[in-house]
């Protein structure tokens, strides 16, 4: 055997490519006792559920018992662990032989509660912990995800060694399960923490969540929290190596004193995930992080924002002017269904609105979801190219269910020129476009290549009446466009697409033979 294979590590990277790996990852363990190690690390590296180790013990001194089903059930019935006797020491040799190979334990509760699914009671993990070696089940173990109602929830502080960087937690309402979280103080190396909570607006979670979170180690660099008080929110702000923060559920204004906050809040937040109630709240937020690095905001409302919130919060983003991808829904969680906000006043955005956004030098991905829509004309469409040149993906999207009285006024496709001039760099277009006034002229006018977009999407009424002089435009203002997407019309615009694909088809031709 080439003694490149008695290296491990490229041993184990060259059996990460197979296709099927389950299947021959298990054969090449059985192959020789070279390829054994790698490929019983591969194949234990992640695991959904403790039981695969468990079934490592004797034979004698575990089983599986069926649990009673619905007779017209056409699933497997799900099946309890119970062991047989008490176990001794010796009886863990084998599953400590294998229980350091698991990096990723990922504990889901949809699979913990599936048909057909092998599932351990709280009695099973009480005789573990009694009866295992003095060690963690899973030394070696670098991310886990569980949730409050599994059974190994309460003893997880015996479950994982200093390894773990990773921990994502599912919580649900009810506060006394919360206290597994203490052990978030015996995880030395955890570097990313997400509290997921699948319920919304519960605020008795508030209090517990939040003084496990200033209990938790100084180090983390990622977390993701639902509700938390003010103290928990000014602890996480004080952690110097947090670049990654997302909060859930916003339901009051984070810092009530904006006056007060030393420029050393989040000294190093680079991006931030905001899901408040109102957008006010997250302006507030915004106002406190003023001197923070950020380069990715993202915010998602609750309920549809009001023009004069919209305004205001817009006007505090210039604040931050590293930032380089920009996206903000406020839309509200009920437009879906009813197209509009009955406590709000449907509205479009027009290009006063967003004009705090041209500060944003940096601006490489910008998306904007709102009730209504956009409306804005060429010249604030050349301020826009002008200001972003180095926008990779522009996305102004509206609501598909709200039916204008008088549809707004929209940009033409010399905004389209525009763009194919000052951003070189653009890849992906998605907003309104009047295609109604595009002729001959107006197409072998263009003498602007732009390389980089691949798809462009519109939206409303956007009509074509000459499906050839639009794609003659299109394609050679941008010859690698490969999506076109529109709402309206659109066998004409399939037509189009046909024949963009023709004209670049020639085009490749062309570059062929005069090479």
């Amino acid at each position: 055997m080439h003694r490149c294979w008695q290296m491990p590590e490229l041993t184990g990277t060259i059996f990460e490519q197979i296709d099927n790996p389950d299947r021959d990852w298990f054969s090449l363990a059985r192959t020789c006792r070279t390829f054994s190690d790698p490929a019983l690390d591969l194949l234990w590296r992640r695991q959904e559920s403790i039981v695969p180790l468990l079934k490592c013990l004797p034979p004698d001194a575990w089983r599986e018992v069926e649990e009673e089903q619905d007779s017209t059930s056409h699933f497997s019935a799900p099946r309890e662990f119970r062991f047989c006797r008490p176990l001794q020491l010796a009886d863990w040799d084998r599953v400590l032989l294998y229980s350091r190979r698991i990096r990723r334990f990922d504990e889901d509760p949809e699979t913990y509660s599936a048909w057909g699914f092998t599932h351990i009671g709280h009695d099973v993990v009480e005789v573990l912990f009694m009866s295992f070696p003095t060690q963690p089940v899973l030394p070696m173990v670098q991310t886990m995800s569980t949730f409050t109602e599994s059974p190994l929830f309460p003893s997880l502080r015996f479950f994982h060694g200093q390894y773990l960087t990773t921990l994502n937690v599912t919580i649900d309402d009810l506060d006394y399960r919360l206290s597994g979280l203490a052990y978030l103080t015996s995880c030395p190396s955890l570097r990313h923490l997400r509290l997921i909570h699948t319920y919304d607006g519960n605020e008795d979670i508030v209090d517990p969540v939040s003084s496990y979170i200033r209990a938790a180690v100084t180090d983390l660099e990622s977390v993701l929290v639902p509700l938390l008080n003010q103290s928990a929110l000014e602890h996480l702000a004080g952690l110097p190596h947090l670049h990654t923060l997302e909060v859930t559920q916003l339901r009051a204004k984070p810092f009530p004193n904006i006056h007060a906050i030393q420029d050393s809040f989040f000294p190093n937040l680079h991006k931030l995930t905001l899901n408040p109630r109102r957008i006010s709240l997250a302006g507030n937020f915004l106002a406190a992080v003023r001197s923070s690095p950020l380069l990715s905001l993202s915010v998602t409302v609750q309920e549809t924002a009001l023009r004069v919130d919209y305004a205001t919060f817009m006007a505090v983003l210039p604040n931050h002017k590293s930032l380089t991808s920009v996206a903000i829904d406020t839309r509200g969680g009920v437009q879906l269904i009813r197209g509009f906000d009955i406590d709000a006043t449907p509205y479009i955005v027009e290009s006063a609105d967003i004009r705090p956004l041209l500060e944003l030098s940096n601006l490489e991905d910008l998306h904007l979801y709102t009730l209504v829509g956009f409306s804005f004309d060429d010249n604030f469409g050349i301020l826009m190219s002008l200001a972003w040149p180095r926008l990779k993906a522009l996305r102004l999207l509206p609501n598909f269910g709200h039916k204008f009285a008088t549809p707004p006024p929209m940009p033409t496709m010399a905004f389209l020129m525009t763009l194919a001039s000052n951003c070189p760099r653009l890849q992906a277009l998605y907003l309104d476009i009047d295609t109604s006034n595009v002729s001959e002229q107006y197409a072998l006018r263009s003498r602007v290549r732009q390389t980089a977009l691949t798809s462009l999407v519109f939206y409303r009424k956007t009509y074509v009446s000459e499906p050839v002089t639009m794609a003659k435009l299109l394609s050679s203002l941008f010859p690698s466009l490969r999506v076109i997407s529109a709402v309206k019309d659109q066998e004409k615009w399939a037509l189009v697409r046909k024949q963009v694909a023709t004209f670049a088809a020639i085009r490749a031709e062309e570059r062929e033979f005069m090479l």
